[in-house]
C-alpha cells in the first residue's frame, strides 16, 4: 500500500485529511445563535439551508431539516480536545441548562420545553469513561449528540 504524497496546497501543521459531521437542524439560525453562545464561528450558505460552526480545530456542518423528531432522529460526533474541563467550565459559564433529571423524568422534561418553545439544548457534566476518555456531552437545539472529549491522564 503507498502513501499519499502531502498536498502542497495543505497549510504547515493543519491537517491534510479530516470528517466534518452533517448533523441535522430544525432551525438553522437557533442551531447558529446556540453555538455563537458557545462561542463559534457561524455561518451560513445563500439560501440559508446549510450552516457551518467552527471553533479552532472543530468544524460541524448542519443541513436544514424541518421536520426532524429530535427524539427519534438525531446526530452524534466526537469531538476530541485538549482540555475538557475548560470547555466545560466555559460553556457552563454561558447559562447553558443542566439538568438534573434522568431517564423517562427528562425526556418528559424536554418533550414539554419543546412544546412550549423552549430549547431542549442542554450539557452534562464531565466524566472518566471506562474507555480512557474524560467527557461531557452537549445536546444542540436539535438534539444532537455532541460528545467532547479527551484521553485521561492528559
Amino acid at each position: 500500500m503507498s502513501t499519499p504524497s502531502p498536498d502542497p496546497e495543505t497549510p504547515t501543521g493543519a491537517p491534510e485529511e479530516t470528517a466534518v459531521p452533517i448533523l441535522p437542524a430544525m432551525d438553522i439560525p437557533e442551531t447558529l445563535a446556540f453555538f455563537g453562545q458557545l462561542g463559534f464561528e457561524t455561518e451560513t450558505d445563500d439560501g440559508g439551508g446549510y450552516a457551518f460552526v467552527r471553533r479552532g480545530g472543530i468544524e460541524l456542518h448542519y443541513a436544514a431539516s424541518p421536520h426532524l423528531d429530535p427524539f427519534s432522529t438525531a446526530g452524534m460526533a466526537f469531538i476530541r480536545v485538549r482540555n475538557v474541563q475548560a470547555f466545560y467550565d466555559e460553556f457552563r459559564a454561558t447559562g447553558l441548562w443542566e439538568p438534573t433529571a434522568r431517564g423517562p423524568e427528562l425526556e418528559a422534561e424536554l418533550r414539554d420545553r419543546l412544546a412550549s418553545g423552549d430549547s431542549i439544548a442542554r450539557i452534562g457534566r464531565p466524566e472518566d469513561k471506562p474507555w480512557r476518555l474524560k467527557e461531557f456531552p452537549v445536546f444542540d437545539p436539535s438534539n444532537n449528540w455532541l460528545r467532547f472529549g479527551q484521553p485521561l491522564g492528559r
